[in-house]
Order: structure tokens, then sequence, then C-alpha cells
């Protein structure tokens, strides 16, 4: 789904049932540039989220397993190389 929210532009993936699974992205309000991005396992945040500046700068990356934060990153080094994302 590609819906607006708020001035975010937000695009995910569902299940039949509407829930939510797979990646799952935000967008600041200005449209080109990520906010956020991670994914959904049958519901659940999971896997490494990272959240980024209006600038495109990492700030943040958070370890989810099966939506309980396991542990949170404010600097590097990340837990993963963030991912590269374009805007649709």
């Amino acid at each position: 789904m590609d819906k607006q929210f708020e001035g975010f532009r937000q695009v995910w993936h569902v299940l039949p049932d509407g829930t939510f699974h797979g990646s799952y992205t935000v967008y600041w309000d200005e449209g080109a540039q990520v906010c956020m991005h991670g994914r959904y396992v049958d519901g659940a945040q999971d896997g490494v989220w990272t959240y980024w500046s209006r600038r495109g700068n990492v700030q943040r990356q958070v370890r989810y397993e099966l939506d309980r934060e396991v542990e949170s990153r404010d600097a590097q080094p990340w837990f993963d190389e963030p991912p590269t994302i374009e805007a649709p």
C-alpha cells in the first residue's frame, strides 16, 4: 500500500487479513527523503529499523525481535549498513 498520513508518505505490505508483513517505509513530508524503514513479520516489528534526519543522515537504528526492542544505537557503528531506498 502507498498512502499519505498526516503529511508523511507511507509504503507498506499487508497480508490478506490486513496484518502488516514485509517492508515498511515512511518518507519525510517532502516525499523524497526516507524518514524510517524497517520490516514487519506477521504484524510485529522485526530486525533492524533505521531512522534518518531530513538531511538524509542516519540518526538511530533499533533492533527488534518480534515487537520487542532488543538494542538501539544513536551513533556509529550501526548494526547494519543503512539501506539505500529510492523514492518511488
